[in-house]
């Protein structure tokens, strides 16, 4: 009776995973719609130091079109030295990864991060992905990645080595308003008391109560929050 009562919960479990499997291939939303006619970038050689990638590895994660799920648990990685987004399924060839579509209303997480696409803004030229640190009503902080390629260099006499091609990494902050211009976050303190259009009274109290150095990533987001609650 024992062994009925076993095979009938191995067979109940074993239908239950298959059909759980099955739902969610065959519930996985289409995305050829939202997949950029542009190639994806070659495998960048593996003598270079550093990547173009934020992380060379596919992460699981989700995109999104106006709040909507449109994909989920796909392999998704951000390139920042083209500064496109590329997508595959997971356990899949990187042959056959994709570039997503570059548009406002689509989104992607990966892992606890976000990343949103802005479009130009202004001549300073100022777009594309960026990572969402803080949104609020009066003020957003962004971080953008960024990446340079550095040329490598021979060496010049059999006392030193030759330097190889390198990527160099950057990081930058900015901030954007309710009326979708964005600004980037100066290095000074008072330069960055400038961005907040109304409250400097209140904040250079928050400051001094809090002993915030904002120069800190960490404080200037704190200090960011407390102005969205004023």
């Amino acid at each position: 009776m024992k062994s009925l009562h076993l095979f009938s919960l191995l067979f109940f479990t074993t239908l239950l995973t298959t059909f759980s499997q099955a739902q969610s291939i065959d519930d996985r939303p289409v995305l050829e719609e939202f997949i950029s006619t542009q190639k994806a970038a070659a495998a960048p050689d593996a003598s270079y130091a550093g990547s173009p990638y934020a992380d060379p590895i596919f992460q699981k994660g989700n995109v999104f079109k106006n709040g909507k799920l449109l994909a989920s648990n796909v392999g998704l990685r951000y390139n920042a030295l083209r500064d496109e987004m590329e997508l595959k399924q997971i356990n899949s060839s990187d042959m056959q990864t994709k570039v997503l579509v570059r548009a406002e209303d689509i989104y992607v997480r990966i892992g606890n991060d976000t990343f949103v696409f802005l479009p130009n803004t202004g001549e300073d030229n100022i777009g594309g992905y960026f990572m969402v640190l803080h949104e609020g009503s009066k003020m957003n902080v962004y971080k953008k990645l960024k990446k340079e390629f550095i040329e490598g260099k021979k060496s010049i006499n059999t006392m030193t080595r030759d330097v190889p091609p390198s990527y160099k990494d950057d990081e930058v902050l900015f901030v954007s308003y309710a009326d979708g211009s964005l600004e980037e976050v100066p290095g000074s303190r008072n330069k960055k008391l400038s961005l907040f259009n109304s409250g400097k009274k209140e904040l250079k109290q928050h400051i001094r109560d809090n002993r915030l150095n904002i120069n800190k990533e960490y404080n200037f987001l704190k200090l960011v929050k407390h102005y969205n609650e004023l």
